[in-house]
């Protein structure tokens, strides 16, 4: 228990006087009232320290997180269902009445299986399906969410 918190109170100093240079003493030297001081003299937000001992690594987590609102965007959408007449309306390859591959956006888009197109988004491939929606967010970039997750997110705009 000693060492940890002797862990605690050198991070802590290090912290102090190393991102806020607010102490003459060095960080290992630094007693706990010095470093009262010094973090409320900060006004540091409350956090909470993960020691991992094993390899080295300090993780600082934030104990007063805000709250926020998403901001009023607005963003287009369209169903499976219209994304496969999207495909088929626009030049795409046709094999047993599917649009096989073809460019939504600017994107390349494929067909995985009649229940599936395969969607390049900034995360990876995801995978498209008829319980998603197709989202084409403010950049012009493309995802698919859950049909539940987007009706909980978004409403139409008239």
């Amino acid at each position: 228990m000693k060492l940890r918190h002797a862990l605690f109170i050198g991070i802590i100093g290090m912290m102090a006087s190393t991102a806020f240079a607010t102490t003459s003493e060095p960080a290992h030297k630094a007693t706990t009232t010095q470093l009262s001081k010094e973090v409320s003299a900060v006004n540091v937000v409350n956090v909470d320290l993960t020691i991992n001992a094993l390899d080295g690594l300090y993780q600082i987590h934030p104990t007063d997180m805000g709250t926020f609102r998403k901001k009023p965007v607005v963003i287009e959408a369209i169903t499976f269902a219209e994304f496969i007449e999207y495909g088929k309306a626009n030049g795409a390859n046709i094999v047993n009445d599917m649009p096989w591959s073809f460019d939504y956006n600017g994107h390349p888009v494929s067909h995985e299986t009649d229940e599936r197109y395969l969607i390049p988004t900034l995360e990876g491939t995801l995978n498209f399906t008829p319980e998603d929606m197709l989202i084409t967010g403010v950049n012009g970039e493309i995802y698919p969410c859950k049909k539940d997750i987007f009706e909980k997110t978004y409403e139409k705009v008239e």
